[in-house]
């Protein structure tokens, strides 16, 4: 039985369609920044509407933004586990980001679903730590095999 093998590399539409979107989305983002700064609403702009949906139903941001400095900032050059020899059919860069996509889709659902009240201040600690653990160990960047 032959396994699947394929990368991001082999697949140059979407590696520009992945960059175009993070560059649109930067580029909304300082536009409502701008819009917000003009605006006669005090204290109205991106970072309090993005801190006030963290502390909400959307405790997912705080998770995925210790996911991306762990991802970025830190990382280890030890992969964390063989994704070919327990049989996963593609390459294990992929499998990472799996993984994370997976985490961060489900605390969304449950904050979805679940979330009644504001979130603790150490909830939110908890969840930026285990984001960085996350991103430096699971989604490393220095990971290069």
């Amino acid at each position: 039985m032959t396994h699947l093998k394929f990368s991001l590399q082999e697949f140059d539409i979407f590696y520009y369609a992945v960059v175009g979107l993070i560059a649109v989305a930067i580029l909304v983002l300082f536009i409502v920044e701008i819009i917000a700064k003009l605006n006669d609403v005090p204290n109205d702009n991106v970072n309090i509407v993005i801190r006030n949906w963290a502390y909400g139903k959307f405790y997912f941001i705080t998770f995925f933004c210790g996911i991306l400095a762990g991802h970025l900032f830190l990382g280890t050059s030890i992969r964390w586990f063989d994704c070919g020899k327990i049989g996963i059919p593609f390459e294990c860069s992929i499998f990472d980001v799996l993984v994370v996509a997976a985490l961060s889709l489900f605390l969304l659902v449950t904050g979805l679903i679940f979330q009644k009240k504001k979130t603790s201040k150490t909830f939110q600690v908890i969840l930026f730590s285990l984001g960085l653990f996350i991103g430096h160990f699971v989604w490393s960047m220095n990971n290069f095999d």
